[in-house]
């Protein structure tokens, strides 16, 4: 990201908040984030208290395309992909402007997606897959994190090691991000 980008991240999980937010620390100049309508009453509220973007867009009741071209007039210099939908890699193509970038951070649950590649070539696009991190990765991240540049707290959620069950229902229903169980006696 260099200043002024625009940026679309496409998931409103823990993994696209965290890039929204190094977007906003590299200093983006638009953060949209993508997502659906189970995200608004959960996933929208951290990402509103972590202050990580400009603009949501519910992929499911909104034309993601003609918003994205709208509020970017070229299409967006990034994109960080994070969430795996089929659907969200081939919007993710279409936003992007000529000589954009697509991050690929989101595995998906399906051994191929369909894209338009044709498109991805016309607009000479660059891809860029990403499944782990390099030693110095590690250094920037712990460095944002102890600055308070980066946040993580609001995404995790804590119960004890008795109530792992209800920790996994808040996780399957959408209550929580992340959950860190811990032992009954703390």
């Amino acid at each position: 990201v260099t200043p002024g980008d625009n940026v679309v991240i496409m998931g409103v999980g823990p993994i696209a908040l965290l890039a929204a937010q190094m977007a906003r620390v590299a200093g983006a100049g638009k953060i949209i984030l993508c997502g659906c309508t189970g995200d608004i009453d959960y996933r929208l509220k951290i990402a509103d208290s972590l202050n990580c973007y400009d603009r949501f867009i519910n992929v499911e009741k909104e034309d993601a395309v003609s918003i994205i071209r709208d509020e970017t007039v070229i299409g967006a210099d990034l994109v960080v992909e994070a969430s795996g939908a089929g659907s969200a890699i081939r919007t993710s193509i279409e936003v992007l402007k000529k000589r954009g970038l697509l991050c690929a951070i989101g595995m998906t649950a399906r051994e191929t997606v369909d894209i338009p590649w044709n498109e991805a070539m016309m607009k000479v696009l660059d891809l860029q897959f990403n499944m782990s991190s390099s030693y110095n990765g590690w250094n920037i991240a712990l460095s944002l994190l102890g600055s308070g540049r980066v946040k993580v707290e609001p995404m995790i959620s804590v119960r004890p090691l008795t109530e792992w069950e209800k920790a996994v229902e808040d996780l399957e229903g959408g209550r929580a991000m992340k959950m860190l169980l811990t032992p009954d006696n703390e």
